[in-house]
């Protein structure tokens, strides 16, 4: 036993002057353990959390446990969704509305392993979420006003041939056009979007008087090309209606009727479909897309029927691919470094007076990358006692274990580099 406890000693002591970090040791997640997403209104996630358990009740400490999780899954979705300068800005606003009300933000959810650790002295669990991103999405817009509405929106701009008339058939170009962008419309409704219009987009432009007459004349297809090449505003108008543009919607389509006859009782039709991601000042990627649909009617057919079942075609035609590569263009994610990650440390076996220590030095160590939460942690009578802090860090876990044992060092509070995992937002600060 001697010996025992004489190496367990000495491994304290190395890893405590190497000041590396220690592993948990829980089970990764695996490739399927993600849910499937089923439109660009929605996004699955993973999160693991952990909670100590107090009184022997490793039940109470798993719902805790999760409940974190589903905090962390949402703040995940909404920093994806933010500028690190915007999300740090807000971050607590948002943490308070999304632990608040997450059930209407959850679309399922998917325990997919519990796990008492440390001797069962701490709960750990691994869940699967699919979260309805469009409903998050008008929350940080409606509600808490920190994503401007480009996020989820898309402008439709219809042109048709000049000239070109459906006298014959007893329908107007107009009508057809209005047919084209509210069935598109309806399909990225379904997908989670929100659509605009040229006629929505002139009447922004028109409430913004640093925009002159001239830039608010264009066609949709002059629009277009506005949005799709940036390099071509030239002008400050026009410069003024591109950035009117980018901050309304990051995808623009420009929906083009190429084509429509009749003859010997066959109707012809075709489209292209062209979508410009203009969210960069670069310009985005292109997708482009020509779809066909030809109608034999008879004698007895409807030439306003056929151009509805028309319609049908072509737009079901463009959803097998046009859509989806516009899904993918509102999947990407801000991935950039810097942003404030909701981080939370459990203190076990300090008494209060060396908690209070630990704080202090916390505090004395705060900075733009490092801030800790609350005045006062959270207690709980147990043995050994723990207690929970709550810090905002811009750094992974493994370098957050450096700092906080540093931090433990110039307070001089005894205590071993903190107990981590890769990917877990929890760490455990142990004494010796």
């Amino acid at each position: 036993m001697k010996s025992a406890s004489f190496l367990t000693l000495l491994l304290f002591f190395l890893a405590a002057c190497s000041g590396s970090s220690r592993s948990l040791g829980l089970a990764g997640f695996e490739p399927g353990d993600l849910l499937p997403e089923y439109n660009a209104g929605q996004r699955a996630y993973n999160a693991r959390a952990q909670a100590p358990v107090i009184n022997n009740d490793l039940a109470q400490a798993e719902r805790v446990a999760a409940k974190r999780a589903r905090r962390l899954a949402l703040d995940q979705a909404a920093r994806e969704l933010l500028s690190p300068e915007a999300y740090n800005k807000n971050f607590k606003k948002i943490w308070t509305r999304l632990s608040r009300r997450p059930g209407n933000l959850i679309l399922q959810e998917k325990t997919l392993r519990k796990e008492g650790i440390l001797d069962n002295q701490y709960a750990a669990v691994s869940t699967a979420f699919v979260i309805n991103r469009g409903k998050l999405i008008q929350v940080l817009q409606k509600e808490l006003k920190v994503l401007d509405q480009s996020h989820s929106s898309i402008i439709v701009l219809v042109e048709s041939p000049e000239g070109q008339n459906l006298d014959a058939l007893g329908y107007k170009m107009t009508d057809l056009e209005t047919g084209l962008l509210q069935g598109l419309s309806a399909k990225l409704y379904a997908q989670g979007f929100s659509v605009m219009d040229y006629q929505n987009l002139l009447s922004h432009l028109s409430a913004n008087p640093a925009i002159g007459k001239q830039a608010r004349r264009l066609t949709a297809g002059q629009y277009f090309e506005l949005a799709s090449k940036p390099g071509s505003a030239s002008g400050k108008q026009y410069a003024q209606a591109l950035a009117v543009l980018q901050g309304l919607a990051k995808v623009i389509i420009k929906l083009n009727i190429e084509q429509v006859g009749y003859q010997n009782q066959q109707l012809h039709m075709a489209l292209s479909l062209t979508a410009v991601n203009i969210s960069t000042l670069k310009g985005g990627a292109m997708i482009h897309t020509r779809v066909r649909s030809a109608r034999y009617g008879g004698s007895t057919a409807q030439p306003g029927a056929m151009i509805a079942a028309s319609i049908d075609d072509l737009l079901n035609r463009a959803g097998e691919d046009f859509i989806p590569q516009i899904t993918k263009e509102f999947n990407i994610i801000d991935q950039s470094p810097g942003k404030l990650l909701p981080y939370q440390v459990t203190l076990s076996g300090y008494d209060e007076s060396e908690v209070q220590q630990l704080i202090q030095a916390m505090r004395d160590a705060e900075g733009e990358d490092f801030r800790l939460q609350g005045e006062n942690p959270k207690a709980f009578s147990s043995d050994p006692p723990k207690a929970l802090i709550n810090l905002r860090v811009a750094a992974r876990p493994a370098v957050l274990s450096q700092k906080l044992f540093a931090i433990t060092q110039k307070a001089g509070v005894k205590g071993v580099p903190p107990l981590i995992e890769e990917g877990l937002l929890d760490l455990i600060l142990e004494e010796n």
